[in-house]
């Protein structure tokens, strides 16, 4: 994690309390001494209040309203639980319904309904954040410092809050309240009264701070009006009619699905568990990094460059929506905006289809947080930034979504804040994922080496012995023919020869071949002399599936090197050079258990061996002291094959999450072209 990175996390568990004593201290004191520091700070603290100050009316499904005195309006919104930590009412109770002389203008008008409508009192703290619930579903959210007196004094002393509501139609009828707007028949979904009093004196809302509140409503909501109820007559008028600006409602934006939907439905497929959130999560994050222009591959996996197919069309910093992008939605400090919704739920899901506008739609909303949903949506469509996905848009724009309240002074911070916050999620994300697979590479990089080198090792020793097990077979060969072998001199370029006459020379070639495919040399020469050098099978026998992997070394006496036997179905074969002595060596591997068996001077045909257990280090003992060079190898060898035996779960874990990554890409970024590619790094290594 960077060190700005570290800074907000520190800033955010001061202010949460998150601090022990000792700590808060260090770091107030550090406050003190660093002025910078300190308005870094404040700065931030600022946001958070900002935004924190919105949690308790952005809980509600609010209609947004302005008002003063008697409102009639169409059903809105749905009632919803809230899951905020919130300050009710107290001391709620139905009182009489007109306990007071004066009505909310101070006139001492009153109508049948203020008479037959029953009003409920709540007691309330002004300088606290407040909801209250009726009886009948009505959610009123008031916040502090809401009301002021008649001269325009904030209001601190204990107010009562009174409220009739008139929400089914038998209580409409009842009770006399009209449904008529200067004679014009409404179609009414309820109506309620409400009014804040000091005593006997009724008190005026903030226009900075208007109460807030949400009715029960039924689904169609379409053509909502607002209308002012006026005195008149023994009855009420309804007047001044208003569109309602539709409120979203939040939810916990762990609730929300800030994935491509594509993505979680191919994890499914996959056989991925999607409650597993920790591994969705790393699979969708894992893809944050800046992208070169000229590469699929992001930088962080510098180490294969090479071999991966370059691509010029795909850059993600202009246009992708970021996985980064997508965490910094799911923090806290956006959970009373529009980003906390449904609406920009199913907006976000078509904005990842909007090639190759995808990021630019993203910021075009972000960017305006206190506007109604729907007039962005209007807003992309006309700048054609909907891209392939436009009637989506269109269609959006058509719901009519509204927005969820801003606090101005928190607005252009919490821009600045996704901006900030998104590049330090991109930051620290690439770079543990870059540490990841850097590391993967050396792992992957020192083992191999070591096995690179012991291969070696071992190849110039069977070159050694293959070239001494030749020169005894010559050897044998003219001694069985009766003839002195030519007298010659081995160089590094072959084999130097005395020629003392002119014509065709044979340089033992029937010999040589015969030793190279272990296969028996049967020779006649020009004068009839034979020479025969016997290669016989030898079969071990020994059920190899029992185990999870078995080696047997042929050890010939006469030579430093090993003979690494090839498998069979049933155990394992070679060809054995008459002329040499060998020792058999078997080793299996069951889990972490080793099994050893060994045989000295083999012969050729069946042999069973009796696997039993012994420690691997006894084993690798044995070999390094019993026998020379050769054993040595055998020793490494088995040590080598041990460990990249274990190393490859590490291995298939890292191909599959390649494989993965090549076919889950094209889903977080649906908009680019990908060339498919493993690097050749990656391929899982055979066992030798």
């Amino acid at each position: 994690m960077n060190q700005r990175s570290t800074q907000i996390e520190r800033f955010d568990r001061y202010i949460l309390g998150q601090m022990s004593d000792s700590e808060k201290a260090a770091f107030e004191s550090e406050l003190d001494s660093n002025p910078d520091l300190k308005e870094e700070f404040q700065s931030h603290a600022r946001m958070v209040k900002g935004v924190n100050r919105l949690a308790l009316r952005k809980a509600v499904n609010a209609a947004h309203l302005r008002f003063k005195g008697l409102k009639l309006i169409k059903w809105i919104g749905g009632l919803s639980a809230l899951s905020l930590a919130i300050v009710f009412a107290l001391n709620q109770y139905e009182g009489d319904t007109t306990a007071f002389e004066y009505n909310e203008n101070n006139e001492k008008m009153w109508t049948d309904a203020d008479v037959q409508v029953p009003s409920h009192y709540y007691t309330i703290d002004p300088n606290a954040d407040t909801v209250i619930e009726t009886p009948g579903g009505i959610v009123v959210s008031i916040s502090d410092m809401t009301f002021h007196d008649r001269i325009g004094d904030i209001v601190t002393d204990d107010v009562q809050i009174e409220i009739k509501e008139a929400l089914d139609p038998f209580t409409i009828v009842s009770s006399g309240l009209s449904t008529t707007s200067n004679g014009a028949l409404l179609e009414t979904g309820g109506m309620f009264y409400i009014n804040a009093r000091k005593g006997d004196e009724s008190l005026n809302i903030s226009e900075d701070s208007p109460i807030v509140v949400d009715l029960p409503a039924s689904a169609n909501t379409e053509g909502m009006m607002l209308f002012d109820g006026v005195r008149e007559g023994g009855s009420i008028n309804w007047v001044n009619p208003q569109s309602v600006i539709k409120t979203l409602q939040t939810v916990p934006l762990d609730s929300l699905n800030f994935l491509p939907q594509c993505f979680l439905d191919r994890l499914t497929v996959l056989g991925y568990d999607l409650e597993d959130q920790e591994t969705v999560d790393s699979l969708f994050y894992a893809y944050s990094g800046n992208f070169r222009k000229d590469s699929t591959v992001p930088y962080w996996s510098s180490v294969y460059q090479s071999e991966m197919t370059k691509d010029t069309t795909f850059y993600t910093e202009e246009l992708s929506i970021t996985p980064a992008q997508v965490k910094t939605l799911y923090n806290q400090e956006f959970q009373n905006t529009f980003v906390a919704t449904h609406q920009f739920e199913e907006r976000l899901q078509e904005m990842y289809l909007a090639c190759p506008n995808s990021r630019a739609l993203l910021n075009a909303y972000m960017s305006r947080l206190d506007w109604p949903l729907s007039r962005i949506d209007s807003l992309v469509v006309e700048n054609g930034l909907t891209g392939s996905n436009q009637s989506m848009f269109e269609y959006f724009a058509s719901r009519g979504d509204g927005r969820v309240d801003m606090d101005n002074s928190a607005l252009i911070v919490l821009n600045n804040y996704f901006e900030e916050k998104s590049r330090l999620y991109n930051e620290a994300i690439s770079e543990a994922v870059s540490n990841y697979w850097n590391e993967q590479q050396s792992l992957t990089a020192d083992l191999d080496s070591e096995i690179s080198r012991n291969e070696l090792e071992t190849r110039i020793a069977r070159d050694s012995g293959l070239a001494k097990e030749i020169d005894i077979n010559i050897t044998e060969a003219y001694r069985q023919l009766g003839k002195p072998r030519p007298m010659g001199n081995r160089t590094s370029r072959g084999i130097t020869v005395n020629v003392t006459t002119t014509g065709w020379k044979n340089v033992d070639r029937y010999v040589v071949e015969s030793t190279v495919s272990r296969t028996t040399l049967d020779y006649t020469d020009g004068e009839g002399r034979q020479a025969i050098i016997r290669y016989d099978s030898l079969r071990i026998k020994c059920d190899t599936s029992t185990y999870d992997r078995v080696y047997a070394y042929l050890l010939p006496e006469e030579l430093n090197s090993y003979l690494l036997m090839t498998p069979s179905r049933n155990g394992f074969g070679e060809s054995l050079d008459e002329l040499l002595n060998y020792d058999l060596v078997v080793l299996a591997f069951k889990g972490e258990q080793t099994f050893y068996s060994r045989m000295e001077d083999v012969t050729a045909g069946a042999v069973s061996v009796n696997l039993r257990t012994k420690p691997l280090s006894e084993i690798q003992s044995i070999m390094n002291s019993g026998y020379g060079t050769e054993g040595g190898l055998v020793a490494k060898h088995i040590e080598l094959q041990k460990a990249l035996w274990d190393d490859m779960p590490r291995r298939k874990h890292n191909y599959k999450l390649m494989e993965l990554r090549n076919d889950l890409r094209r889903l977080v970024f649906p908009c680019q072209n990908f060339a498919d590619s493993i690097p050749e790094s990656m391929e899982i290594t055979q066992f030798n």
